[in-house]
C-alpha cells in the first residue's frame, strides 16, 4: 500500500513540510498518483506560507494607538472653544492639549493634564485649553512655523517639570522620509504632531494652516495611510497626497520623546 509521510522542521512561525515518499510507493503507484500527493502537500505548502506572511502585515504594517474619547468625539474639538480667537486660531493649542491627555492617560503622565484623565469631559478640555494659550497663542499668520510650536509646548512641559525632546521634521523632507519618521514614532506609542499650510488638492481644505496629531498608520504597496484626529474626528489620509501639497512654503512634523521623571 502507498504511504505519503510528512515531518515538521524545528521550532519556527512558518514550519516548512519534509515530503518523503517511500520506495514503496514510486514502486507500487504511477505517476497520476504521484503528481496527487505532490500538489496536495503543495497546495498546503502554499497556503500555511500565505497565512504566515499574512500575520506578518498585520503586526507590522499597521499600528493604531489608543485614543481617548470626550463626550462622543475622538479627542478635544476646536469648535467647543468660547474664547474668540482659540475657536478661529487655536488649533495648535488643541493638538498640544491632546498630546498632554494622552500622555496622561496612556503614560502615566498625570501632571501634563491638570484635571482628571481617567474622566475626561468637554468642560475640563475648554479650561485646558485656555491654560495653554499663552504658550501657543493664536496670532495673525498662525502658529505656522514648526519652532514656534516647540518653544511654546517646550515651555508648558518646562514650566510644570518635563523633560522632553523635540525634533522638527520640516516639510521639505520627501513624503518616503516623513513615512519613516512616523512610523517610528507612533511604534514608540507617541503621537505626531503635524502642521499643513497650503494645499492645491482642495478635498484637503479643512486641513489647511492648521495642526493635527497623527494618531496610526497603515502601509500599502506604495503609500502610507495615516490616522489623524483632529475636529473631534479621526480622519484617514494618503500620506503621498497629503504631504506632496503643490506649494514651496512647507509645514512638516514635530517629533516628542517625554522622559521618565527621575
Amino acid at each position: 500500500m502507498s504511504r505519503v509521510t510528512k515531518k515538521r522542521r524545528g521550532k519556527c512561525t512558518f514550519q516548512p513540510y519534509e515530503v518523503i515518499i517511500t520506495v514503496n510507493m514510486y514502486r507500487s503507484v504511477g505517476n497520476d498518483s504521484r503528481n496527487a500527493a505532490y500538489k496536495i502537500i503543495m497546495d498546503r505548502m502554499i497556503r500555511d506560507k500565505t497565512r504566515f506572511l499574512q500575520r506578518g502585515r498585520t503586526t507590522e504594517m499597521k499600528q493604531i494607538l489608543d485614543y481617548f474619547m470626550i463626550d462622543g468625539e475622538v479627542g478635544g474639538n476646536q469648535d467647543w472653544f468660547r474664547n474668540v480667537v482659540m475657536h478661529i486660531g487655536g488649533c495648535a493649542a488643541a493638538t498640544a492639549c491632546d498630546f498632554c491627555i494622552y500622555f496622561a492617560k496612556y503614560k502615566g503622565k498625570k501632571n501634563l493634564y491638570p484635571f482628571d484623565a481617567e474622566n475626561l469631559s468637554k468642560e475640563d478640555y475648554i479650561q485646558f485649553s485656555m491654560k495653554m494659550k499663552p504658550y501657543l497663542r493664536p496670532r495673525m499668520s498662525g502658529v505656522n512655523k514648526l519652532w514656534m510650536y516647540t518653544e511654546g509646548f517646550g515651555k508648558y512641559l518646562e514650566d510644570i517639570g518635563e523633560k522632553v525632546e523635540f525634533k522638527e521634521f520640516s516639510g521639505e523632507h520627501t513624503a518616503r522620509e516623513a513615512a519613516v519618521f512616523i512610523k517610528k514614532k507612533i511604534n514608540e506609542g507617541t503621537p505626531v504632531p503635524y502642521l499643513m499650510l497650503r494645499h492645491k488638492d482642495k478635498k484637503f481644505a479643512d486641513f489647511v494652516w492648521h495642526w493635527f496629531l497623527c494618531i496610526g498608520y497603515e502601509e500599502t504597496a506604495d503609500d502610507l495611510l495615516i490616522k489623524v484626529a483632529t475636529y473631534g474626528e479621526a480622519t484617514t489620509f494618503s500620506l503621498k497626497e497629503l504631504w506632496n501639497t503643490g506649494y514651496k512654503e512647507k509645514g512638516g512634523l514635530i517629533g516628542i520623546t517625554v522622559y521618565r521623571n527621575l
